[in-house]
Formats: C-alpha cells, structure tokens, sequence
C-alpha cells in the first residue's frame, strides 16, 4: 500500500478542525437526540468516537503548530 502525503499549512488544518467542530455539534445534537429516544448505546459510542476523532484532530493541529514554529521557511 502507497501512502502519500501533501504539505498542509497549518491555517488550513484549523480550518478542517473548525469545519470538523461544526459537523461534530449537529452530529452530536442529532445522536443525543435519537439516543434520549431510543435509549441506543450504539449512537452514545458514535458521539465517543466523533470526540475521539476531534482529540486526534487537536492533537495533529498541536505537532503541525510546532513544526510551523520550528520550521519557519515553510510557512506561506
């Protein structure tokens, strides 16, 4: 399997981790919903694995900041 990975700014990481916030709260306004109703463990561990994912996301952000600061030639 081929991995390949593009250069990404770090202003266009925080602009996929907003854009990613945004879906998480419609999601998790939706899942709480439908959980409240149907009382689903299922749609609880999908809101879990959305916070998971947005930590993730966060924790990418940080190490891309970094590199940003250690890296200055590489900023646009």
């Amino acid at each position: 399997m081929k991995v390949e990975f593009n250069y990404v700014t770090f202003n266009e990481m925080q602009e996929t981790i907003e854009k990613f916030k945004e879906f998480r709260e419609r999601y998790i306004n939706v899942a709480a919903g439908r959980w409240k109703i149907n009382d689903d463990n299922l749609e609880l561990e999908r809101i879990n694995l959305v916070l998971e994912v947005e930590d993730v996301l966060e924790e990418l952000l940080d190490g891309l900041r970094e590199y940003e600061i250690e890296n200055p030639l590489h900023q646009d």
